[in-house]
């Protein structure tokens, strides 16, 4: 027996009698434990060779695991690299060539075309349009599936991006009837350091879904301080709407990819199901949480909270100039986009040089330092074969035999990260393609104006808000066609403006806004302009400025108007359609702040009167959404006012066609729709003089022109 464990049993056959005295019992006692001891021995042995047999197989197995574990995770790597390449080649493989259809159409639309001409290629700039944001979703969503999307920290106004958002989406609200509020804590630090772009996407995506599941009442977005110290704030922005609600067993599931609250083949709201699941990766990446509160048929409320350092904004304040004879070099190895960017320098008059490669850009560059005759400016392509725009841009900063241009590069890949790589290395801007002509000039021009080396880096954000000044404007216009008319135009001249329905209201927003300009209706119910600017002039409701420049606007243009707007204490007058070149000459007339600004002004081409698209392409470029919206805001008005027309005539109602009638002339003269406007201004003019006799065969006229008007729309996709 050894330790308590009995091994078996010995016996012994002996020739004597043994007396089993104690030392005839120790004696056996020891041999029995060393054979226990010899056969535990034995066992242990057994045991350990098991063991090590044991021992060795597993070893063997996670010989194999390592291996098999090491293989997939070279293949992992080589998937990934190879997803991460194609999704590089696959955006600048696509990009180069819509940057050809886009720009090039831009180009086309600004020579003489025929009005099937211009159709024909608005409808081809609308598909390359709507081709590109397509094609952004899809390598957006797969970048993040790649694990390539990264965040890019800049500063940014966040007031300004509300803004932006809420001008969006207002539009498309108020065409289903909701009321849109936007609302930003007066104490949250406007200048941040954050990703804007991203942020505006998450915002877009919340209050797009909102608008989609809400037919009545209301969306608001509002954007509240939740804790803050002295170099950062953390913040929630909120959007709530009052739709359809989504049910308890849903909701739990709404942020994952391709899931829908229904998603049923019989749906009634479209959509893939990314939306949500985007949001909520970016706000992960951006280190904040997002989440939902609903219940269902009783609104919902999609939050998310973001921390976000503060900063002291600092944007460019160097007056823009004019590129004329300034000396730019382009380079981009594809031949289209040589074209181009040589068709565009042309065309603002500059002296310029178009290369294939870097290669030549550095010969081209030390020649003309040489000849002391130097670049002030090169466009770099980024993706170019053997040399590409970064190392092209870091040869032109090392090299001493070269004056230092100015250097913008242009991406049609667009990695995140990139804008902040090459300005630490000395670029002046960063643009993605494809680049708009104005944004191309602007960003020109915004460079020739730095006079020192470092400057913030100009990116299509800073573009957007370096032209933002702090001139106040005020329009008091009841029209909403009108109004967003004003509102987009001095947009685009890069002013904001705020906008009051009335005469009466026009005096409450001046009694507690210092305003620069009131650009003042005439014609507007509860309280008229001209009504209104005697009350302004004499001080009345608490104005905090009553010598607050005025400047009239009406449809009417008939002699002895603008006599009978000075009088009113009007400062000056403008007649409608009013035109970007309109009041950007009013502007700077009178804000001696925007003196030294330059605007691009197109000529109007000739066009079929029924439908002037030209007239609005002028006032609002390419931004096809804007023209969309405004058609669509002037569609749902006109129809409402033709309604009552059509009461009013057959009731007799002189006051009320008159007015009516007015209303609609503005309306249709502010889209370009002449022929209409014209024969509501007939109408209007008829009863002025107090004739009602052929009011209705007046009407049957309108309503045929507003027909043939509908139909136009139509043909061109307008509607």
């Amino acid at each position: 027996m050894v330790d308590e464990i009995s091994f078996g049993v010995i016996s012994a056959e002996l020739p004597v009698k043994l007396s089993l005295s104690s030392s005839e019992q120790t004696l056996f006692q020891e041999v029995a434990d060393d054979v226990a001891y010899s056969v535990r021995n034995i066992y242990m042995e057994e045991e350990r060779i098991q063991a090590d047999k044991i021992i060795a197989k597993s070893n063997e197995q996670l010989s194999e695991a390592l291996r098999v574990a090491e293989q997939s995770a070279v293949i992992a790597r080589e998937a990934s690299k190879a997803k991460s390449e194609f999704l590089a080649n696959m955006s600048h493989e696509i990009r180069t060539p819509l940057n050809g259809v886009i720009g090039m159409i831009g180009l086309l639309m600004d020579t003489d075309l025929s009005p099937e001409q211009r159709e024909f290629a608005e409808t081809v700039r609308i598909s390359g349009d709507a081709l590109l944001t397509l094609i952004n979703d899809i390598l957006d969503f797969s970048k993040i599936e790649a694990g390539k999307l990264e965040i890019e920290i800049t500063s940014f106004d966040l007031r300004l991006l509300l803004e932006e958002v809420g001008d969006m989406m207002a539009i498309r609200a108020q065409h289903k009837g909701l009321e849109f509020i936007s609302m930003i804590a007066p104490d949250i630090p406007a200048p941040v350091k954050g990703d804007p772009g991203r942020i505006r996407q998450i915002l877009l995506n919340l209050t797009g879904n909102a608008l989609k599941f809400t037919s009545q009442g209301e969306i608001s977005v509002s954007v509240l301080a939740e804790n803050e110290t002295d170099t950062h704030v953390q913040l929630r922005f909120s959007v709530r709407d009052t739709g359809i609600g989504i049910p308890p067993d849903k909701a739990k599931n709404i942020f994952d990819a391709f899931t829908q609250a229904d998603a049923s083949t019989t749906r009634k709201y479209g959509g893939t199901g990314l939306g949500l699941s985007i949001c909520k990766k970016l706000v992960a990446l951006m280190g904040g949480k997002i989440g939902v509160l609903s219940r269902e048929g009783a609104g919902s409320e999609f939050w998310f909270t973001l921390t976000l350092e503060k900063h002291k904004l600092q944007t460019a304040q160097s007056e823009t100039r004019s590129i004329e004879n300034i000396r730019i070099l382009a380079v981009d190895d594809n031949s289209t986009n040589r074209r181009l960017i040589a068709l565009l320098l042309e065309s603002w008059k500059c002296r310029f040089s178009v290369v294939p490669s870097g290669k030549e850009a550095l010969k081209i560059l030390r020649k003309a330092s040489l000849e002391g005759d130097s670049f002030k400016i090169a466009i770099l392509d980024m993706q170019m074969p053997e040399m590409d725009g970064e190392e092209l841009g870091r040869k032109i900063l090392a090299d001493s035999t070269i004056d230092k241009p100015k250097l913008v590069v242009m991406s049609s890949i667009g990695a995140r990260g990139d804008a902040s790589r090459v300005h630490e290395l000395g670029f002046s801007a960063y643009l993605t393609k494809p680049v708009k002509q104005s944004q191309l000039f602007n960003c020109l021009t915004t460079v020739y104006g730095h006079e020192t080396e470092r400057h913030p880096l100009v990116t299509r954000h800073t573009l957007k808000e370096s032209r933002k000044t702090g001139i106040k404007i005020l329009i008091a216009e009841d029209n909403p066609v009108n109004q967003l008319v004003a509102v987009k135009i001095l947009e685009k001249l890069g002013y904001k403006a705020d906008v009051a329905g009335n005469g009466a209201e026009a005096i409450e927003f001046l009694s507690k806004i210092a305003y620069d300009i009131v650009f003042m209706d005439c014609q507007m119910p509860v309280m008229d302009g001209y009504d209104a600017s005697r009350a302004i002039r004499a001080g009345k409701g608490n104005v905090l400025n009553s010598k607050v420049t005025i400047i009239a606007m009406t449809a009417n243009a008939l002699k002895g108007d603008k006599e009978k707007c000075i009088v009113s204490g009007m400062d000056d007058y403008i007649s409608k359609p009013v035109t970007p070149a309109m009041l950007s000459e009013m502007v700077e007339k009178w804000v001696s702040a925007v003196s030294g600004k330059e605007e691009i002004r197109i000529e109007p081409l000739l066009c079929d009167s029924t439908f002037r698209q030209d007239k609005l392409e002028d006032d609002f470029g390419d931004d096809i959404q804007t023209i969309k919206e405004l058609i669509s805001l002037f569609m749902a008005t006109a129809e409402k006012n033709l309604r009552e027309l059509s009461i009013a005539v057959h009731e007799g109602t002189a006051a009320k066609i008159k007015i009516l009638s007015h209303t609609l002339k503005g309306s249709a003269l502010n889209i370009g729709a002449d022929d209409f406007a014209n024969t509501c201004g007939r109408l209007e003019q008829m009863l002025s003089k107090g004739d009602l006799a052929n009011s209705d065969i007046l009407l049957g006229i309108v309503e045929s022109e507003y027909d043939k008007l509908m139909d136009h729309l139509s043909a061109i996709g307008y509607r």
